[in-house]
């Protein structure tokens, strides 16, 4: 699993562990943090994963950078350009994958992360936005934690991304009752 960035590779396996029930890792998944689909390790980890017979797949944000970095990488399978509707890509929401959580509903979780780390979370315009995007190295992971341990509803993004890896594994969702055990 390829990840545009420091948020994706810490909150996508924690997401991911409510879907399936258990840690993506004990099912094989890895986790790459790309440092952005626009350089040329993305290209990289693809061709070899392909060649290895390995399937991935790339989640990268929603947003018009997002794009422009799919539409630079070849997909060694069919010498295409990976665009969003490319089988092996899943984009965040409908921008980053901060503003996912937001569109979730997980406001009171960011806003309890703030709290707890003593960080005043402000007003004005996007105020959970800006704190995210300031503390995305730790933030995001840990508003991810939350959210799963008081059993919100997944993105459907994450959803998507869990049955395109769950056909791939043979697996499918567990019972909600098992995600509140992960």
């Amino acid at each position: 699993m390829l990840c545009d960035g420091t948020s994706e590779r810490g909150a996508l396996p924690i997401l991911l562990s409510a879907y399936f029930g258990c840690h993506p890792a004990g099912l094989g998944v890895s986790f790459i943090d790309c440092e952005s689909m626009n350089r040329e390790q993305p290209g990289i980890v693809i061709r070899a994963a392909h060649d290895l017979k390995l399937p991935w797949f790339a989640f990268t944000d929603r947003d018009e950078a997002g794009e422009l970095a799919l539409g630079k990488i070849v997909h060694p399978g069919t010498s295409d350009l990976l665009t969003p509707e490319s089988p092996e890509v899943i984009m965040s929401g409908e921008k980053q994958i901060e503003q996912m959580l937001i569109d979730a509903g997980y406001t009171q979780e960011i806003e309890q992360v703030a709290a707890d780390s003593g960080i005043e979370i402000g007003s004005g315009r996007k105020p959970h936005l800006k704190f995210l995007r300031a503390n995305k190295a730790w933030a995001v992971e840990q508003v991810a934690a939350r959210a799963m341990k008081a059993n919100r509803t997944l993105p459907a993004c994450i959803e998507e991304l869990g049955q395109k890896l769950g056909a791939v594994l043979g697996i499918g969702r567990s019972a909600p009752s098992d995600a509140e055990d992960a």
